[in-house]
């Protein structure tokens, strides 16, 4: 890619470019008959990635090999990344290596603003309780006062501007102490 960038001098888009063609993509697919279902997903209706959405819905799954990721009864863990430091705790028999940065409540609240069907609320109190959907209303006025979310009857949905700005959202919904989680957030996105 770097060769090809040289050799073609293909010049860096800047973010205003991106959201350009961003928007460029959305009209010309959902024109195709494609939905607009999660934040980088478009699929006609009934042909959604199921696999992707047990992620966005932060179901649970089990991640199988080095470098793996798993989601199971709430708590979040790995697999090293490297083969030899994978066979060896193969070998070992060692449990995974549980994710200490893993926050299933914030978690769960920035996976469903992925998609297009947003948070519940109602669900997510069911799920966490109620002084949770105060932490995250709270953590979400901000962004509804910016336009980047509207809340309809108990759901947070991303707006087509929160959509470019995901990053701004998911970022509020962490907890104040959680440095860490924020850089990697930011930088994820």
């Amino acid at each position: 890619m770097r060769r090809w960038r040289a050799d073609a001098g293909a010049a860096q888009v800047d973010d205003e470019g991106m959201a350009r063609l961003y928007r460029i993509a959305e009209r010309t697919l959902q024109a195709a008959g494609y939905r607009h279902y999660e934040i980088a997903n478009w699929a006609r209706r009934g042909s959604e990635c199921r696999h992707n959405l047990v992620y966005w819905r932060n179901g649970e799954w089990l991640g199988v090999g080095a470098g793996a990721h798993s989601h199971l009864a709430g708590a979040r863990s790995r697999r090293p990344g490297a083969l030899t430091a994978y066979l060896e705790m193969i070998d070992a028999d060692a449990p995974r290596i549980a994710d200490p940065l893993a926050d299933d409540e914030a978690d769960t609240a920035m996976l469903a603003l992925r998609l297009d069907e947003g948070l519940d609320l109602v669900e997510y109190a069911g799920r966490f309780g109620d002084p949770a959907v105060a932490r995250r209303r709270a953590a979400l006025a901000a962004s509804v006062a910016l336009g980047l979310v509207r809340l309809d009857h108990d759901v947070a949905r991303l707006t087509p501007r929160g959509r470019l700005l995901a990053s701004e959202v998911f970022v509020r919904l962490l907890p104040d102490d959680d440095v860490a989680t924020r850089s990697r957030v930011l930088a994820a996105t």
